[in-house]
């Protein structure tokens, strides 16, 4: 579980630097680089997602 709980949380920073990056585009109103950096932000959060699954997965087992 700890495996996962770090992997949880790498994805937990990249998208908060993506949700930077994105702000910091805004401003400078790069609006190509805004929908890549979107992209990217959406398959983190995605990947955290499918993480945070296994984990609540793994944890159903480890109670039985």
């Amino acid at each position: 579980m700890n495996t996962l709980e770090r992997k949880i949380a790498k994805e937990d920073e990249r998208a908060a630097e993506l949700e930077a990056d994105i702000a910091a585009l805004s401003e400078a109103g790069d609006f190509e680089a805004i929908g890549a950096k979107t992209k990217e932000l959406t398959a983190a959060k995605d990947a955290r997602e499918e993480l945070e699954l296994e984990w609540l997965e793994l944890g159903e087992r480890l109670e039985r």
